[in-house]
């Protein structure tokens, strides 16, 4: 597909298009889905080094209560 097909409002189907073509046209990109993975990770972790850290310290401020 052509940047000028792209202007144009052509989707890949109306060009065409292989199996790509089914591909809705508000799907996610793979690197969108980099970015959310990695950010999803990111925040996982920092979640866990905050736990890790109020049980070393014995400060149970950052601990958060999941169940009442």
């Amino acid at each position: 597909m052509t940047w000028r097909a792209l202007s144009a409002g052509l989707s890949p189907a109306a060009l065409g298009g292989g199996a790509l073509a089914a591909e809705p046209y508000n799907a996610l990109s793979l690197p969108t889905w980099v970015v959310h993975v990695s950010s999803v990770t990111e925040w996982s972790l920092a979640m866990r080094l905050i736990w890790v850290y109020a049980d070393v310290s014995g400060n149970k401020v950052g601990r958060c209560r999941l169940t009442r």
